[in-house]
């Protein structure tokens, strides 16, 4: 099983695979659902609709490279406790990619009753898209617990993150959005942007890394 971003458990019997139609693998919005990319069964899956596709989680997971495409204009929203999980063993390169190199898509979460929303980023991925605050005004947090993690879009959520685990390469000044980081012990940072500064404030643990600052 895997969980959630409020770390509930949600079986594998629970996850549904994109649909194969005629312009190949597609993810269709489903606040309840729970998708799984599988990318030794398709290599590309894309949103099926234009603007917002909604999910409660999803799960990526095989040995073959995979892409979730989010091009201009879409986003895709998880839940305000959702999570993405990649099934990776510890210590491997990332394979799998949640927006691809160049695309402009958007990555975001529903916002709870408070006003709050949660992104869960689990594993070992690649993340191109940027990360946004909810269309509701509602702050998105980042929570990071990964062996080996790639912030490759400009973000603007102002929830803050926090890195609790792991290797976190941000390769653009605003990878972080504008809130604070706070680096939990033992965890890497490393920033390689090549686009400006990085301005995030970084609240850094005992036994913590921060490279490229």
């Amino acid at each position: 099983a895997s969980n959630d971003g409020s770390g509930n458990i949600v079986p594998y019997s629970s996850y549904t695979l994109p649909s194969l139609t005629s312009a190949g693998a597609v993810l269709q919005s489903d606040v309840t659902s729970n998708a799984l990319l599988n990318s030794d069964r398709e290599s590309t899956v894309k949103l099926a609709e234009s603007g917002f596709t909604d999910l409660y989680t999803l799960r990526l997971k095989g040995q073959a490279l995979g892409e979730l495409k989010i091009g201009e204009g879409n986003t895709l929203r998880l839940s305000s406790d959702g999570a993405i999980w990649a099934d990776q063993q510890y210590g491997q390169p990332a394979n799998l990619s949640v927006g691809g190199v160049g695309e402009q898509g958007s990555l975001t979460a529903q916002s709870d009753s408070l006003g709050r929303a949660k992104i869960a980023l689990i594993g070992g991925m690649d993340v191109h898209a940027g990360i946004v605050n909810g269309p509701e005004g509602g702050e998105v947090r980042v929570a990071i617990f990964s062996n080996q993690l790639g912030l490759y879009g400009a973000s603007t959520y102002s929830g803050g993150t926090l890195v609790q685990s792991g290797r976190v390469r941000a390769f653009d000044a605003r990878s972080f959005g504008g809130g604070e980081v706070i680096v939990e012990r033992d965890a890497v940072v490393s920033l390689e942007s090549s686009n400006g500064a990085v301005l995030n404030d970084f609240v850094l643990a005992n036994s913590t890394t921060l490279e490229g600052s």
